[in-house]
């Protein structure tokens, strides 16, 4: 994802599919008309990993991989934050009409997903995701 800041005409941001993302991405949804303090996410995916943006508004990004912890302030459309599979995400909206729009890797499958923090505990034992490897599509 790159930027182009024009003082009179403003910004522009871009996601070229097939270069700049880890992944072309299969699906897009955004989310909207939350109240400040709303929690989105709180989930982790199997296999999808997911590239976030926060397009208007701001929110708290917080990540983990069963053992570290991590947190993002998403308030501005030019920045986004790359989830891979197995990684527990939850956003916290911080202000009202906060807009995400995510981009992810596969398309949308029940299964896919893991809703239970306890399940997903469990399963981190047998599978390790360096919290690392998250944020590394932080773009400008």
């Amino acid at each position: 994802m790159h930027s182009i800041l024009d003082p009179e005409r403003g910004g522009l941001s871009v996601v070229e599919f097939g270069d700049g993302l880890p992944f072309c991405p299969v699906r897009c949804f955004w989310t909207y008309g939350g109240r400040s303090g709303g929690i989105r996410g709180a989930h982790a995916h199997r296999e999808c990993a997911q590239f976030i943006v926060c397009v208007s508004g701001s929110c708290l990004l917080e990540v983990e991989d069963g053992t570290q912890r991590a947190e993002y302030r998403l308030d501005c459309p030019s920045v986004g934050v790359l989830i891979p599979p197995m990684v527990w995400a939850t956003q916290r909206l911080l202000v009202p009409e906060t807009v995400l729009m995510v981009f992810a890797s596969h398309g949308y499958d029940p299964g896919d997903y893991i809703r239970s923090r306890d399940e997903y505990l469990g399963l981190m034992g047998a599978w390790q995701v360096p919290l690392g490897s998250v944020g590394g599509g932080v773009t400008h």
